[in-house]
């Protein structure tokens, strides 16, 4: 090949660099997600949910309840495909769309430099959710990839200004995809909201008419409607059992519950990140200023627009005594959206500081994940551990916080002081269970001279052992 006779311009160079980008994030993410036997104990449970159900022919399931308050075509979903590699497997192919459908927007629709898209692809990756490891089975990348379709679909059609029957067939579709996603996950409707107001403000712009707009409008609502419906058939066999799962989980609104949805940092005990926006998807700061930058030098602001309302609507939402950090998953295709179209500094530097402020939340969630892998593949290492220690003090109950999917060694849901406090127990701490503050402040307490109820023993190949004695 004769090198000299490649002409890479500007554009091209930076194509190439997004290429890689999205490659490498590919690559790793279908590694950690090909490790099955590296699970959450909500991944087994939802497996479990499906095994106890007698689904003998095509109407069980097509008629299956929406258990947990999830749509029931996720279940039906799982029914099907049963085995968590399929599931994963899909998973993965669901987080590989999302960036090549935002850059497609930003692209096609939005005219964006390449340099402008790979400093989005930047963006994209230094949200930690993009990293998402947790219960990788869940409906929330299903029902996400749904919405970030659907809302794909919508753009592109209706930016085409065109009303014949085949456009209209897309955006019904477009719309029925955006209706299946909160069908499923009730706080996507954020997705139905973005693209009603891209239309909307769009409409406006190009000074439409009110019957195009009302026609339209109509057709969207039709379209969400069969969706939101094609994903719960339960609701024609019976209403109530689909209220009753669809409110069994449900908690109420209380705006002050914003503080927890914007600063909540918390792991769970099963190692899941589930803090607020600040730690799992990007500083408030950060979001303020990026949407500033972009208001200030996109001549169109429509996208803009709409993404600031339906990040705020979203916000709102998931205001509520029950908040994960996972149900603001839609912003992670809104915001990559909001960037300027051409070449501007402080984008590029807001987008620089955020990867290093957002660093240590990637890796948590990469980390933790290869931990977990490498224990199970050397659970050898482990049992020596917990065998050598567990004979030499036989009169203490053990208890295992060190990992998932070790054979013999439940992993316990430990909250304390839930455990019996009226018995000796030996605890095994792994290192990366310590980002769990509770685990954390037991491991310290151990360390601290003056408690009587926690002995620092050692901490041997990364595993910490602990004696506790009630009072």
């Amino acid at each position: 090949m004769n090198f000299n006779k490649l002409n890479l311009n500007e554009d091209s160079i930076f194509k190439i660099i997004a290429t890689f980008q999205l490659l490498i994030y590919f690559v790793i993410m279908l590694f950690l997600y090909c490790n099955i036997s590296a699970t959450v104990p909500d991944e087994l449970w939802f497996l479990d949910i499906i095994k106890q159900q007698s689904l003998n022919n095509f109407k069980d399931y097509i008629f299956i309840q929406n258990y947990l308050g999830y749509g029931a075509l996720y279940w039906s979903f799982v029914a099907i495909f049963k085995k968590i590699l399929y599931l994963r497997l899909i998973s993965w192919m669901g987080i590989t769309i999302v960036p090549i459908l935002i850059i497609f927007i930003l692209r096609k629709l939005l005219n964006t430099s390449w340099l402008n898209i790979v400093f989005a692809i930047f963006l994209y990756l230094s949200i930690p959710c993009v990293w998402f490891t947790g219960k990788v089975i869940g409906p929330e990348i299903y029902s996400n990839t749904f919405g970030v379709i659907g809302s794909t679909i919508f753009l592109y059609f209706i930016s085409k200004k065109n009303i014949s029957i085949k456009n209209n067939i897309y955006l019904f579709f477009s719309c029925v995809l955006v209706g299946i996603s909160s069908g499923i996950k009730a706080y996507n409707i954020s997705f139905g909201l973005f693209v009603i107001l891209f239309f909307i403000l769009n409409s406006i712009k190009n000074k439409f008419s009110l019957i195009y707009m009302v026609k339209r409008v109509v057709l969207f609502i039709a379209g969400f409607i069969s969706g939101f419906l094609l994903s719960n058939l339960i609701i024609f066999k019976s209403i109530n059992t689909f209220i009753a799962n669809f409110t069994q989980y449900s908690s109420p609104f209380h705006i002050t519950q914003i503080s927890t949805v914007l600063f909540k940092k918390y792991i769970e005990w099963d190692l899941v990140n589930s803090s607020g926006l600040e730690y799992f998807i990007i500083p408030c700061i950060t979001l303020f200023l990026l949407y500033l930058i972009t208001l200030i030098c996109n001549k169109n602001k429509v996208i803009t627009i709409s993404s600031i309302i339906s990040t705020l609507f979203l916000l709102l939402l998931c205001s509520r005594d029950r908040f994960l950090g996972w149900y603001l998953m839609p912003l992670t295709f809104f915001i990559p959206l909001c960037i300027p179209p051409q070449k501007n500094y402080f984008f590029i530097v807001l987008v620089v500081i955020n990867v290093f402020m957002m660093k240590p939340f990637i890796n948590f969630q990469i980390k933790t994940k290869l931990e977990t892998i490498y224990n199970i593949n050397n659970q050898h290492i482990v049992e020596n551990i917990t065998n050598k220690y567990n004979k030499l003090y036989n009169d203490y109950q053990p208890i295992y916080i060190i990992d998932l999917g070790l054979k013999g060694i439940p992993y316990s849901h430990f909250d304390p002081p839930l455990f019996d406090t009226n018995k000796k127990s030996i605890l095994y701490f792994s290192e990366h269970s310590k980002a769990n503050i509770q685990h954390k402040r037991i491991i310290e307490k151990s360390l601290n001279n003056n408690d009587t109820n926690y002995k620092f023993v050692t901490k041997n190949d990364n595993i910490t052992v602990i004696l506790y004695k009630p009072n």
